[in-house]
């Protein structure tokens, strides 16, 4: 669980970079194919959650 919340926390700091207005400039890629800040975030979130998962559980397999 804790795990989750840090990755919430990552991606609520890089929404805030995207907030600003020359970083996006230099990452406006995703604004070229149509998709919103918040698409990307929870893309993002969603697979940070599953690599993070894969390899707590290869882990824990391990141990």
């Amino acid at each position: 669980m804790l795990t989750i919340l840090t990755k919430l926390f990552v991606v609520i700091l890089f929404w805030l970079l995207l907030k600003d207005a020359s970083v996006r400039r230099r990452i406006g890629f995703y604004k070229m194919v149509g998709v919103s800040n918040l698409k990307l975030l929870c893309f993002l979130f969603l697979i940070d959650c599953a690599v993070s998962l894969i390899f707590i559980f290869l882990i824990k397999g391990f141990a």
